[in-house]
């Protein structure tokens, strides 16, 4: 977001989420981008902003919807999303939303998108002033990640190297091209289990507290490529079928990340004279933790021809197994924090905030 990195400033219903990987919007009601500056209002994160996801809760009334999609590139995707009513009178409520994905990507050889998920939501007391959500998630997802493909012979390209200047007119790569492995993989599991109790002492006056467990693990590999002496050989010039590109480079990642956090925020609307105040304050306590493992055995790939790269090239020495080592982080958070958001008529909204 506005050229930095926002992974670390992705939030679900207002609380972290942890972990650098791919989320389905099959759970999601809407989806909040806060440009600007973000340390007061989320803490620590991107200094230019934040994304809050909104996922879909129970309700009380009856409904049942579904998406099925198909199409080139082998898509296959399936949602189901059904409330129910348990008990109108205790404003009791289910909601289960499914997802089941099994499809490539139009425009790319073996590249897959490959997933399934399941997230229930029940709700009690929802026609009253106190009202309980217990929500959880669990994503599956066994994904063909994607590197990319050389930009040799796209408009505007012109060869970095001088002892090669015949690189500047070369022909593009087809965009369809896999320089990876058959071999490669990004699996993901997800768990967020949440309890959410609110309580309105009055419409301007709103009390909510959040308890959330969240897991997620990633285990990935990609065949990595770069594009320059000596990765990178044309021993013909004029002949570009003997053009190669090294795959040397087997990136992996074997890691957890933990969340355990409770958030407590009271929400207040009131004006004084002119202005029309929203006061929140809040008090958030958040213990992180990751774990990142050493891995060995992933493997030798041959170089592949530029033109006709070959996925399905043997992979020598690949039994990917843990070293034993590894790296361990842990962030605990204690914040107190209060923000002002001032009405001034139709056309003017001041925010001010503070967090310790």
């Amino acid at each position: 977001m506005r050229g930095f990195d926002t992974s670390g400033s992705i939030f679900v219903d207002g609380v972290r989420d942890v972990g650098t990987i791919s989320r389905d919007v099959f759970n999601l009601e809407q989806i909040d981008v806060l440009k600007g500056p973000a340390g007061t209002d989320t803490g620590r994160g991107s200094p230019t902003g934040s994304v809050n996801l909104v996922t879909k809760k129970a309700q009380l009334k009856q409904f049942a919807g579904g998406s099925l999609t198909g199409g080139s590139a082998d898509q296959k995707r399936a949602t189901a999303d059904i409330n129910t009513v348990l008990n109108a009178e205790r404003g009791i409520a289910l909601r289960l939303n499914v997802l089941a994905q099994d499809s490539g990507v139009a425009g790319r050889d073996v590249v897959e998108n490959k997933r399934w998920a399941v997230a229930p939501s029940l709700g009690f007391g929802l026609n009253g002033p106190t009202q309980v959500h217990l929500d959880y998630l669990h994503v599956d997802q066994d994904n063909v990640p994607d590197g990319g493909v050389p930009t040799i012979g796209l408009p505007g390209y012109t060869s970095p190297d001088p002892a090669r200047p015949f690189l500047g007119a070369a022909a593009p790569v087809d965009p369809e091209n896999f320089y990876g492995s058959d071999t490669d993989y990004d699996k993901v599991k997800a768990d967020m289990a949440t309890v959410r109790i609110e309580h309105a002492f009055s419409p301007s006056l709103r009390l909510s507290n959040v308890s959330r467990y969240g897991k997620t693990t990633q285990d990935y590999m990609l065949t990595a490529w770069l594009t320059r002496n000596p990765t990178f050989q044309a021993p013909v010039a004029d002949d570009p079928s003997t053009w190669t590109l090294a795959r040397s480079i087997r990136t992996s990642k074997d890691q957890e990340n933990r969340i355990l956090t409770n958030q407590t925020t009271l929400t207040a609307d009131f004006t004084t004279g002119a202005l029309r105040h929203t006061l929140v304050t809040g008090l958030e306590f958040a213990s992180e933790t990751q774990v990142s493992y050493g891995r060995s055995g992933t493997g030798t790939l041959p170089a592949a021809n530029l033109y006709r790269p070959n996925p399905a090239d043997p992979v020598s020495g690949l039994a990917p197994t843990r070293t034993g080592a590894y790296n361990e982080g842990e962030v605990d958070t204690q914040s107190l924090y209060a923000f002002d958001t001032v009405k001034l008529g139709e056309r003017w909204i001041f925010n001010g905030g503070v967090r310790v």
